[in-house]
């Protein structure tokens, strides 16, 4: 995924980039003229990934903050799967839900801020 998000050039529109992977425009964002909670993280990785961390933010706030969480849990999935003992392993015995839970209410708090300063700038 990496190498496809260094080759990609991010939209300059701040959302979409995943448009030019052969991908389909969000129905959400067709059907509302709203961003999705989704909206903008294909632009928010790749502009994080040319080093561009401020369009990064301001693609998805939460795109840099993601990024560094797949890539964490990608290490240390690996890292279980050759029966090294990781962080990971205590992180989710018991309490993965709960930290889903959290996860979820994050992301939508986040899409709601979005929303908030889309309607803001409207008005």
């Amino acid at each position: 995924m990496t190498a496809v998000g260094i080759a990609l050039q991010p939209n300059p529109a701040g959302l979409g980039t995943h448009r030019a992977l052969g991908l389909p425009q969000c129905l959400f964002l067709q059907w509302t003229g709203l961003p999705c909670p989704s909206c903008g993280l294909t632009t928010s990785f790749t502009h994080l990934l040319h080093g561009h961390l401020g369009a990064a933010f301001a693609a998805h706030p939460l795109g840099p903050l993601l990024f560094v969480a797949f890539a964490a849990g990608a290490i240390l999935s690996m890292a279980e799967f050759l029966d090294f003992q990781t962080p990971l392993s205590r992180f989710l015995r018991g309490h993965g839900i709960t930290w889903a839970y959290g996860a979820l209410a994050l992301f939508l708090a986040a899409w709601i801020f979005r929303l908030l300063l889309i309607w803001r700038h409207a008005g």
